[in-house]
């Protein structure tokens, strides 16, 4: 995306950011200042309790009170609990016929489409790569997990479950979901950070949607000084626990060690749900094989769905910065230096983004803006869909480029890329 010569003004501020100035403005910051989310603010500890709680309970003191649980153990009780295993997983047939979606780095990347690949495939190799699975839960494997029985009542709207595993060290962005969100961990450890979705000050969601630019590692509490102040729900589970997200509440996930986990989404539309019907299931649960799931939106062929809509947004932004425009050069190079493809000398497929810039420069200056980059959402779906198109066929490409010269294995990770679990 950027041409081999690097542009003056990015050499420019680029210095100035690494300056002796801005280096003696870091050490005035706030507490927390360049440093992991959380280590900031107040801490409140989240309600805990063993085991899941009745379905009314819940209801009535979580759900409809938009109040977060964690529930140790729930999970020991599922089937899965004593059986998953990669091993486990590989002497099913199903499991070298089964397709899932695969992230391509652990920390959330946005700019990197999923990858589609059978589960044995995937088991073969993410040890060896930076992927890590999310996808919805392999049929074969659903006769293994209970349906929570906090939840379990068929006047409910349930949403297609997600499957989680990875070896660890995976860190998602600090965002929100639509829907309340039960995650039931299998194996490993996780850290979560929640925020009230009632905060006042919500200036830290900065990006479309529900998510935010905050660097989750490296939090600049110059341009983030609300989090000094907020309110942080901590919680860290282990395998067999389960935690409660309520629909809209902002957070920020950790995971450690081998590491699967399964989530259960709930329809957050209506907080006041009609659980009269319900009855509180105490034996003979039902596993999800027995349930049918609304989806949130059909994934389409590559298993990206209506949210990379918002999440190619939400990178374009990030690239931009604090540029108010930037031309077409500029807009390649930024996306090849992301991509880690700048020395490559092929560049027959910066055609794609040639297209792309070019539809997203509605008044057709020769520069796009934070303006135009959001006016992606009101373009017609069709062009909306060639954009996002454009844009996943460049990664596409750009990835096997980086396959062909050997900075990338067949997992799709760049070998000297460094995650560290913190």
């Amino acid at each position: 995306m950027k041409s081999i010569a690097i542009p003056y003004l990015i050499i420019v501020l680029y210095h100035f950011y690494n300056s002796e100035y801005v280096q003696a403005k870091d050490t005035k910051g706030l507490p927390g200042h360049l440093k992991p989310l959380g280590h900031s603010g107040r801490h409140i500890e989240i309600t805990e309790i063993n085991g899941f709680p009745s379905l009314k309970t819940f209801f009535k003191q979580h759900v409809s009170q938009s109040k977060p649980l964690v529930m140790r153990g729930a999970a020991k009780i599922y089937p899965a609990f004593s059986k998953w295993s990669d091993d486990y997983f590989l002497s099913l047939p199903e499991t070298s016929t089964a397709e899932i979606d695969i992230q391509q780095r652990k920390k959330q990347n946005y700019s990197l489409p999923y990858l589609r690949a059978t589960l044995a495939e995937f088991l073969h190799r993410y040890n060896h790569t930076d992927e890590y699975m999310v996808s919805y839960i392999p049929s074969h494997l659903k006769t293994d997990l209970y349906l929570p029985p906090c939840v379990q009542c068929d006047d409910l709207i349930h949403i297609e479950p997600v499957m989680w595993l990875s070896n660890g060290g995976t860190k998602s962005i600090l965002h929100a979901d639509q829907n309340h969100n039960i995650n039931c961990l299998i194996r490993g450890t996780k850290d979560f950070i929640l925020i009230n979705k009632d905060t006042p000050d919500q200036t830290f969601i900065d990006a479309p949607g529900t998510y935010s630019y905050v660097d989750v590692d490296r939090v600049d509490m110059d341009k983030y000084p609300v989090f000094s102040s907020i309110d942080f729900y901590d919680a860290h589970i282990e395998a067999g626990d389960c935690i409660f997200v309520p629909a809209s509440w902002f957070h920020q996930v950790r995971s450690y060690g081998y590491n699967i986990a399964v989530n259960i989404w709930l329809k957050g539309e209506d907080k006041f749900f009609d659980v009269s019907s319900c009855q509180d299931v105490t034996k003979a649960y039902k596993t999800l094989d027995q349930f049918t799931y609304s989806l949130v939106e059909p994934p389409s062929h590559d298993g990206r769905d209506e949210l990379d809509e918002g999440a190619e947004i939400l990178f374009l932004h990030k690239q931009l910065g604090d540029v108010k425009k930037i031309d077409l050069k500029t807009y390649i190079y930024l996306l090849k230096a992301d991509a880690k493809t700048l020395e490559i000398e092929d560049n027959t497929g910066d055609q794609s983004l040639v297209k792309a810039f070019n539809m997203i420069d509605i008044n057709k200056n020769g520069y796009i803006t934070h303006e135009e980059i959001d006016g992606i959402r009101e373009q017609s779906r069709e062009n909306q869909g060639v954009i996002l198109e454009l844009m996943n066929s460049w990664n596409a490409a750009e990835t096997e480029r980086l396959r062909a010269k050997g900075d990338i294995n067949n997992g799709g990770s760049q070998e000297n890329e460094n995650h560290e679990e913190l």
